[in-house]
């Protein structure tokens, strides 16, 4: 990769994390926190209501994986084919978003 493609694969992945950074503040209400649960979602893992918890969790991030989905197809021109989010551990979790290898014809 050159050095012009590594600036433009820079400025792509950058475009993407503000504008996720941006729909987390927006629907999530946080920024950037070392622990991904949410006051609500950590009493209810505290109460033993960690299933509950979950359930809520994925069911946000099922109606919200199309504004996910949009930012990175918009940044990168591809059509973005799959989003997974989900906990790694009790702390934190991954996102995962799969583009297709070329980019959409406009």
């Amino acid at each position: 990769m050159g050095e012009g493609d590594q600036q433009a694969s820079g400025e792509m992945r950058a475009m993407i994390s503000k504008a996720i950074v941006r729909l987390q503040a927006e629907y999530y209400g946080i920024v950037v926190r070392e622990e991904s649960f949410t006051r609500a979602e950590k009493t209810l893992a505290e109460r033993g209501e960690r299933e509950a918890m979950q359930h809520i969790r994925r069911r946000f991030q099922q109606a919200m994986a199309g504004s996910f989905t949009s930012v990175v197809g918009q940044a990168t021109g591809r059509k973005v084919r799959a989003f997974s989010r989900r906990p790694t551990s009790g702390r934190t979790s991954r996102s995962k978003r799969l583009c297709s290898p070329t980019r959409a014809r406009t």
